[in-house]
């Protein structure tokens, strides 16, 4: 990816030996420079008390940013952000409407992830989708300066948005620090990356969500193909039609319709304004959509009752339905947690830097056995379980 710099009147710039990578022209007065992902870019410029300096650039393939995007920053400056009233980051979209995220100390001189969704929009019609230009503002200097800032890289990334738990809880979960004895930092390029964690977390959640059948968040099914449970149902359920839909008399419930279970719990009511859909076999592969009125369900039980006629049991219904609701319970989260955890002790590049890994450690396999029976009880007690018996 390729940054398109603005440094404008007040900046003189250098980059740095690889240049013959880079370009360097003007365009309408002004001064262009395209960085490379390979190139520094070092500007320096003087700064008074008051003064308000602001670096522009652009991506020249275009950018949008949402919600699943990430923008990665590394660079370095001789004056700290503390030393200024402002020191932040900021998006311009097409019509001119920006957001900012404010740098500190700790973020100069290392690479950053930084998630858009952080950015304080300083405008509610500021649009994500059509961003324009990517830059820096450094703002009121507390005295005159001389201000060196390097930018070795900025581009975005796929952010990989776990729901249950993020990546960074998982490094402490585990306690992995760096050389300083401080929580291990996940970049873009960290070894584990931010999105290889956060992949991680994703399938976990996933592996616990199938085991429950249940959500803890809203997701959506596309055309899930069930049984209807046996076809004498359906000769009584067809009468179901004739009655009112208002009437609550006992021979409405019990001609309630053909009931389907769906795989997952805990159900939304079907709503076709929102996606829903309930489709039933004709022939073949000729299906026919069931007018909304003539479906209700069950939401707890997962389970819908279709009022109209239909002539065969096996992969005789196709659903799109949503199902799942917050919040996240704290043992679901943490047997997210664990999984993930148990991914990650088991890889080479662990035991490698973590050599007292409990892959190694006799005494730590324990440890490996709390979480498994800890991910089990979470699955129990989410896990609808039907007794039968006697008394």
């Amino acid at each position: 990816m390729t940054t398109i710099i603005y440094p404008g009147e007040n900046w003189t710039y250098k980059l740095n030996d690889m240049a013959e990578t880079s370009e360097d022209y003007i365009v309408d007065g002004v001064t262009i420079i395209s960085l490379s992902n390979k190139n520094k870019l070092k500007l320096t410029a003087s700064l008074n008390a008051g003064d308000k300096l602001i670096l522009s650039s652009y991506f020249e393939d275009g950018i949008s940013i949402n919600e699943d995007n990430m923008l990665v920053i590394n660079t370095k400056t001789t004056v700290p952000p503390s030393v200024f009233k402002a020191f932040r980051v900021y998006l311009e979209d097409y019509d001119g409407n920006v957001a900012t995220y404010s740098l500190d100390n700790d973020m100069v001189g290392k690479e950053q992830i930084i998630l858009t969704d952080a950015f304080v929009k300083t405008s509610k019609d500021f649009n994500p989708s059509f961003i324009t230009r990517v830059g820096f503002i450094f703002d009121n200097p507390k005295d005159t300066r001389n201000l060196m800032f390097i930018l070795s890289d900025m581009h975005t990334v796929y952010r990989v948005k776990p729901t249950y738990a993020q990546p960074e809880e998982v490094i402490e979960l585990l306690g992995m620090v760096d050389n300083k004895g401080e929580l291990f930092k996940l970049t873009d390029t960290s070894v584990p990356s931010y999105n290889a964690i956060a992949k991680r977390i994703c399938e976990a959640e996933e592996f616990m969500e199938n085991a429950c059948r249940n959500a803890w968040t809203e997701r959506r099914t596309v055309g899930e193909i069930r049984n209807a449970d046996a076809v004498w149902t359906a000769s009584f359920g067809y009468l179901g039609i004739l009655a009112s839909d208002t009437m609550e008399n006992g021979t409405q419930m019990f001609f309630k319709g053909i009931p389907v279970k769906l795989t997952r719990d805990n159900i939304h009511k079907i709503d076709y304004t929102k996606g829903d859909k309930v489709e039933v076999r004709r022939y073949g592969s000729e299906w026919m959509e069931v007018p909304q009125n003539a479906v209700w369900c069950d939401e707890q039980k997962g389970i819908i009752y279709v009022k109209t006629i239909f002539f065969q049991k096996d992969a005789s219904v196709r659903v799109t339905y949503r199902y799942g609701k917050g919040p996240c319970p704290g043992d679901i989260k943490l047997a997210v947690l664990y999984k993930v955890a148990m991914i990650i002790v088991g890889t080479d590049w662990y035991r490698q830097r973590f050599p007292q890994s409990p892959m190694f450690d006799p005494l730590k396999q324990e440890t490996l056995n709390q979480w498994v029976w800890a991910i089990k009880d979470a699955i129990r007690a989410h896990t609808d379980v039907i007794s039968c018996g006697c008394m």
